[in-house]
C-alpha cells in the first residue's frame, strides 16, 4: 500500500514505475521494484538519521 501510494505523491517514484512497467510489460512486477526501492530509503533514512529529500 505504501508503494502504491508513493507512486500516486511522489515524482520521483512515479517515473521510475512508468519506466519499469513500460519496459517489463508487467504493472505488479513494477509496484513490487517500487516497495523494494522505498524500503532501501527507509533504512538508509533511519541508518543516518536524516529527512527525506
Amino acid at each position: 500500500m505504501a508503494a502504491l501510494t508513493a507512486i500516486r505523491t511522489c515524482e520521483r517514484f512515479k517515473t521510475f514505475y512508468t519506466a519499469l512497467a513500460a519496459r517489463s510489460g508487467s504493472k505488479k512486477l513494477a509496484i513490487i521494484a517500487v516497495a523494494r526501492k522505498l524500503l532501501v530509503i527507509l533504512n538508509a533514512i533511519m541508518r543516518d538519521k536524516t529527512a527525506f529529500a
